[in-house]
This record gives structure tokens, C-alpha cells and sequence, in this order.
């Protein structure tokens, strides 16, 4: 950790809150002139001081202390009419890219699907999927996606989320991630990688989307 860099943290945490610097000073016990040190990085903060200031502006200590990394959206699961996983769209180079973080600790192999229904409205539209893209750069088949839930991409190019089972040597059978309908049978997959988690309410944990 680096003073500029909790500094830089403390400055987004403020500005997050809707306080004024001069406010979090008086509520710290610290001049403006010592908070503005702080965020410069001229002044460090120990764990002591990010409590309190967590404290004051309702964050948590982890937030002002460590560099949250960024997290690349990989694509955007659409569901279908029939009410299958469908195609993955993938994020392409013309299209902004887009990155998310909060105050947890990915590793630097984690990357995201964001889930969305035009069809219907349902409680998990905007839901984030996380897994490595190890597979995907290496183009293989996580053994730990057997009968979990993964992100597969197939010959044919199509990318779903779903259930996989290995059928041979080569071929597996692809099941719907939330009925047990089988989506294919026998099929070749490219790659497969295991999501490692769920998370159903991406703004009450804290991921801002940034450009």
C-alpha cells in the first residue's frame, strides 16, 4: 500500500458518501488542511485511521486501505424465449470496454458475464457470473466444470452457461443451468471454465461500473 494510493481511495470514498472534505475533517478531528495531505499522499494512513474514516463514511476499512482492482466484463448472458441459457454475446473491440470493482481481492485471471433478459424481467437480470479466463487463453477444458456450473464455449462457437457432463473421451452433454432440460448432447466443447461465483446483487456488494 502506498500513501497516493489510500489517499486516492479515501478521496473516491468521500466524494461516494455525498460529504464535503471540510465535513469528514470535522467529524475526524483533523484540520482541512491535514485531510488534504492525506489525499495527496503526502500524510499515510495506518489501520487505525481507515476504520475511523470507514466509520464516517460508511465504507469499509478495505476500501481506503488496498487497491480494488478493476474486472473485465467478459459478455452478457441472454436468455431466450423458450427460457434456455441462449448464446453468451461477447464484447468485441468496437464496443467500449467495460470494467467493474468493489473491495474484494480477484485474482488477476478473473473475469465476469452479466446476465440480462430482454424477454421478461426476472430477480436475477443483472446478476454477475465470475471465472477464470485461463481456459479461454489456453483453450482447454477445466476438469473442475464436470457437473457444475460453468461457462463452456462450443465448436460451433456458441458460449452458454450451463451444466457439463463428459459423455467420452471428447464429447459432452450441455444441461440448461436452471431446469434440467438438455440443451445438446455429444457435442464438442472448445473450452470450459468453472464460475466460482454468483453474485445476485452486484450494487448491495459494492461493484461500481466504470469506462
Amino acid at each position: 500500500m502506498t500513501n497516493k494510493m489510500s489517499g486516492r481511495n479515501l478521496e473516491k470514498a468521500i466524494k461516494a458518501s455525498g460529504m464535503k472534505k471540510s465535513e469528514v475533517a470535522r467529524a475526524k478531528g483533523i484540520a482541512p488542511e491535514t485531510l488534504s495531505r492525506i489525499i495527496s499522499g503526502k500524510f499515510g494512513i495506518n489501520a487505525s485511521d481507515a476504520e475511523e474514516f470507514a466509520r464516517i463514511l460508511k465504507c469499509s476499512p478495505s476500501q481506503i486501505l488496498f487497491e480494488r482492482k478493476p474486472i473485465e466484463i467478459f459478455g452478457t448472458a441472454m436468455r431466450t424465449t423458450n427460457n434456455v441459457s441462449g448464446n453468451i454475446k461477447v464484447k468485441d473491440a468496437s464496443e467500449k470496454r467495460v470494467l467493474l470493482y468493489n473491495s474484494y481481492n480477484f485474482s488477476d485471471d478473473v473475469v465476469c458475464i452479466r446476465r440480462q433478459n430482454p424477454v421478461q424481467k426476472s430477480h436475477i437480470d443483472g446478476a454477475l457470473y465470475f471465472f477464470s479466463n485461463r481456459p479461454i487463453q489456453n483453450t482447454y477444458v477445466d476438469e473442475r466444470c464436470l457437473s457444475k456450473k460453468c461457462v463452456v464455449k462450443l465448436k460451433t462457437n456458441e458460449i452458454h452457461i450451463c451444466i457439463l457432463y463428459q459423455t467420452n473421451d471428447t464429447k459432452y452433454r450441455i444441461h440448461d443451468s436452471y431446469n434440467p432440460d438438455i440443451l445438446y448432447d455429444n457435442v464438442e466443447v472448445q473450452w470450459a471454465s468453472r464460475i466460482t461465483w454468483e453474485c445476485l446483487d452486484p450494487i448491495g456488494e459494492g461493484f461500481e461500473e466504470i469506462d
